[in-house]
């Protein structure tokens, strides 16, 4: 991989670009439903926190090498430790504040404190604590690399999905059998939480095993032709042709994309050897950009615009208010104020650089219902 400032440019682009795709899924909120956000939801479902938390458990493999668990973890858990709790305890208030007080707002109404789109960050936080006890394991580690090095790239990339669509499958039950309706709907990303250590794990595996990294870079071109049928399925879905089909269509693909892309990821990243600086300034800005879009693209969407401003026009202002105010936050707030750094990206050391929700995937049984390698990642 190429490197930067100590950076892997291609990767850590790519990491922005996931994270900042979250602007794009999250600024329909309290908008009207129309077939745009169906669509743009149905995309980011299929593949982009599964390929982020992939990336995730990659880099930190990489950077769990370079200094000692404790240290490693400690840092870590300030680094997402401080932006998680900013947003359970300042921004999800605000959020609520917001939507209760807006007469005019029809959905569910929201607990005080939920975690909306910072669910990942407490799934990264408990991938962080499994994978530092897994380095502190040396043989069961060494059992599990042996296994992944054994299989086929494809093979590798099947038994992921499989292990992901076990645990997006057994997660709902398990949720409603231990907490309340309303607590499994607050909540209900919990099943991407679990669903998704087996990606991290697939990351981490790359990073870890110079033969199943170079495995997958061989087979990124059967992965993106895997790629395009599922695409076709998903083109089916969106235009109707496949409604009975469509929970199995998201559950399969919510499972089977992330590894694919994350081949694909791999192959492109090792490629790039610099990025523009307008794509490098918005990397750096990425983990504040997408603390504080939401909250943002709340107040936006339910202040800013008249009844009659099309849901579709108001999407598209929103978008780009709610970007380019919170990148401006992070240019003239955490950039210049260290508690701004700590709280927002999790930084002590006065270097600031870049760091969902996502539509739970239910049971297709069911009805349809940091540092340079980034500290969120």
């Amino acid at each position: 991989m190429n490197s930067s400032e100590g950076r892997i440019v291609g990767l850590d682009a790519w990491r922005a670009m996931l994270m900042l795709g979250g602007l794009f899924v999250h600024c329909s909120v309290a908008l009207e439903h129309t077939h745009v956000f169906y669509v743009v939801e149905m995309v980011s479902q299929a593949f982009r926190m599964g390929v982020f938390f992939a990336l995730s458990g990659y880099l930190s493999a990489l950077t769990l090498r370079l200094v000692p668990s404790d240290v490693w973890l400690s840092r870590r858990l300030r680094q997402l430790g401080y932006p998680t709790m900013t947003g359970v305890l300042l921004l999800s208030p605000a959020m609520w504040w917001l939507l209760t007080s807006d007469q005019s707002f029809r959905g569910s109404i929201p607990l005080p404190f939920e975690w909306w789109h910072l669910w990942f960050l407490w799934g990264l936080l408990l991938a962080s604590a499994l994978l530092r006890l897994l380095d502190r394991n040396a043989a069961i580690w060494r059992s599990i690399l042996a296994i992944g090095e054994r299989m086929a790239p494809p093979a590798l990339m099947l038994a992921t999905a499989v292990l992901t669509a076990v645990m997006f499958a057994l997660t709902p039950p398990v949720m409603f059998a231990l907490l309340s309706p309303r607590l499994v709907q607050a909540y209900a990303n919990v099943q991407l939480i679990f669903g998704y250590l087996p990606t991290f794990l697939f990351g981490v595996l790359a990073a870890r095993s110079e033969h199943i990294r170079l495995g997958l870079l061989r087979s990124s071109r059967l992965a993106a032709a895997i790629l395009a049928v599922i695409a076709v399925c998903y083109v089916l879905t969106g235009a109707g042709l496949l409604d009975e089909g469509e929970p199995y269509v998201r559950f399969i693909g919510a499972a089977l994309c992330p590894p694919l892309v994350f081949a694909i990821v791999l192959r492109t990243a090792s490629t790039i050897r610099r990025v523009p600086r307008i794509v490098q300034g918005l990397t750096d800005a990425s983990y504040t950009i997408y603390l504080l879009h939401l909250p943002l693209a709340v107040l936006i969407n339910t202040r800013l615009y008249p009844p009659t401003l099309h849901p579709n026009l108001r999407y598209a202002v929103t978008i780009l208010l709610a970007g380019g105010l919170s990148w401006l936050a992070h240019v003239l707030i955490v950039r210049r104020l260290r508690v701004a750094a700590l709280l927002l990206n999790g930084r002590t050391d006065g270097r600031v650089s870049g760091g969902r929700a996502e539509v739970p995937i239910v049971d297709p049984s069911a009805a349809p219902v940091g540092d340079g390698l980034a500290a969120a990642a």
